[in-house]
């Protein structure tokens, strides 16, 4: 069953690429940073034909550790990345019933990092190492989503956060955040699913990432 999902998941990538070229081509900003809390980043630059620009890729954050993680963000991404078995993670329990616990979990300071894609912690260094000092500090995208034991404080919370440019995809309507784009397709489900895959069909991201504001630069403590 592994073994077909690789397969698909290889066949999906490959499609997701075709007409990147053109969809770069239409980019007025060529080079914006997209932080993700889980691989959508990672995909949807794939689609544009973009460079990495992020280190949020092949990986995602608990939802809690995400938010913190982004309430210091300027703090926490110049911290020195450490590298830990998934049995000293808090969320051991919880990588054993998603079935990762064989994953390696990225330390920055006190926030973890579940490293879904990577085989070695000499990987995991080098790339995030690498991929941080791309980071585009004038533009940049929070993107955040209601999985991995999301609850609707961190919603509030995500959509409190003091950025330009914040996009959050749920099941749920919240009505009072101007970040929120629910999926209707999937309102009956508890989180989104694929969300890599279904948010074309809510956002144009070529229009966005054309609209994007210039940050600041802010901070969130």
């Amino acid at each position: 069953m592994d073994a077909i999902r690789n397969e698909l998941k290889k066949i999906r990538l490959k499609y997701n690429k075709l007409g990147s070229k053109k969809r770069f081509s239409k980019l007025k900003i060529k080079n914006a940073t997209i932080i993700s809390n889980n691989c959508w980043g990672g995909i949807v630059s794939q689609y544009l034909g973009m460079e990495y620009y992020t280190p949020t890729v092949g990986l995602y954050f608990f939802a809690n550790e995400y938010i913190k993680f982004l309430k210091r963000f300027k703090y926490y991404i110049k911290q020195e990345i450490k590298v830990i078995d998934a049995r000293e993670s808090k969320y051991y329990t919880e990588l054993i019933e998603k079935g990762h616990e064989k994953s390696l979990i990225g330390k920055l300071d006190d926030v973890e990092i579940v490293f879904l894609h990577y085989h070695s912690k000499e990987e995991i260094i080098e790339k995030w190492n690498r991929r941080v000092k791309r980071i585009n500090w004038d533009y940049i995208i929070f993107k955040f989503c209601d999985q991995n034991l999301c609850t609707d404080n961190d919603i509030y919370d995500f959509d409190k956060l003091n950025f330009k440019n914040k996009i959050c995809f749920t099941t749920k309507k919240y009505p009072n955040c101007k970040s929120v784009i629910t999926f209707e397709n999937q309102k009956n489900k508890p989180e989104v699913e694929r969300d890599y895959y279904v948010s074309h069909k809510y956002l144009d991201i070529i229009k966005y990432i054309n609209s994007l504001e210039k940050e600041s630069w802010c901070d969130n403590d």
